[in-house]
């Protein structure tokens, strides 16, 4: 998992920036640093720093884009980490959904494929399919679950 005091902090200087219902919750944070964090190749922040506002490119001042950058760094640095030492997992556990957890199911897959998005034609290319020597890309069938249920 990513480390949860790092999504929080990223949650808080988000509130800095715009209002709440303007940028990624916290669960939306986690799913969309889980997609980046597995994604191959690496995604520069400008290509997705907006992504965080929902795409949108709000007017921040200088000591908002430094405590926002510090932020963003410091969680990107834990996913990865977390990815390397194996122990970045799904946040959930299916068997005791309830109501509430599954807004925060919701939030967490709309910023996973947020994540996936930005390099959506890798994930469908079928790459890893042919690299495990699959008749049927898992991958890319998931994707296309994902964005069913989202």
């Amino acid at each position: 998992m990513i480390d949860s005091k790092l999504l929080s902090k990223l949650v808080l200087e988000l509130d800095k920036c715009v209002p709440q219902d303007e940028h990624l919750n916290y669960n939306g944070l986690s799913g969309f640093f889980y997609a980046l964090a597995i994604t191959p190749a690496i995604i520069p922040p400008e290509d997705w720093m907006a992504e965080l506002f929902y795409g949108e490119r709000p007017e921040l001042t200088g000591k908002q884009s430094k405590e926002l950058k510090k932020a963003v760094v410091a969680v990107v640095k834990a996913s990865n980490r977390a990815l390397l030492k194996n122990e970045l997992k799904f946040p959930y556990d299916f068997s005791v959904l309830d109501d509430a957890m599954l807004d925060n199911v919701w939030h967490w897959s709309a910023g996973f494929l947020q994540g996936l998005y930005l390099r959506l034609a890798f994930w469908k290319s079928g790459i890893i399919a042919n690299e495990t020597q699959q008749m049927s890309d898992v991958v890319a069938n998931s994707v296309d679950i994902i964005f069913a249920l989202v």
